[in-house]
């Protein structure tokens, strides 16, 4: 009865043990550059989803309406000043939402702490959850040097550069 009992504890321990490498592994995955691809945690496309979904529904049906909708989506996410928005507003730079630079001036006007998003997605091509957008809503260059250097130098926005 004894070994059985053991038996069984220890069937249930390299079952909870498999489990949790599973969810660690999957946890981890998302972090990895797959491709040139990564996927965007959820908390940050939960912001970016809906400013993107608007971006793509004025370019595919050309009305108006969804340009000052994803504005005011994007005007909320500039007052929102968590560390997710910081990455929210990165991973938007990566992708075309209009011909004014009020996400890459927010990106630089944050500062220092925008470092890190910058780096994170520089050499990778960010990955929404639950969207596939198409490679014409990208950008083909995402200006990350230049925003790091306007940050370097204490510049407070795109209009600060005399270059």
């Amino acid at each position: 009865m004894r070994r059985i009992f053991l038996l069984i504890t220890i069937v249930i321990m390299i079952s909870c043990q498999e489990s949790y490498s599973e969810t660690k592994e999957s946890k981890i995955s998302q972090e990895i550059d797959i491709e040139n691809g990564l996927i965007v945690p959820e908390s940050v496309a939960l912001f970016v989803r809906p400013i993107l979904d608007e971006q793509y529904k004025r370019l595919y049906s050309g009305e108006y309406k969804y340009e000052i909708n994803m504005r005011n989506l994007l005007y909320s996410l500039i007052k929102n000043e968590s560390k997710i928005a910081d990455e929210a507003l990165v991973v938007l730079t990566c992708f075309y939402i209009g011909e004014s630079q009020e996400d890459s001036n927010e990106v630089i006007s944050r500062g220092t702490r925008m470092l890190v998003y910058l780096e994170k997605y520089r050499n990778s091509n960010p990955i929404i959850p639950d969207r596939d957008y198409p490679n014409s809503m990208r950008r083909n260059n995402y200006g990350f040097e230049g925003k790091v250097q306007a940050i370097k130098q204490g510049l407070r926005g795109t209009w600060d550069n005399p270059d």
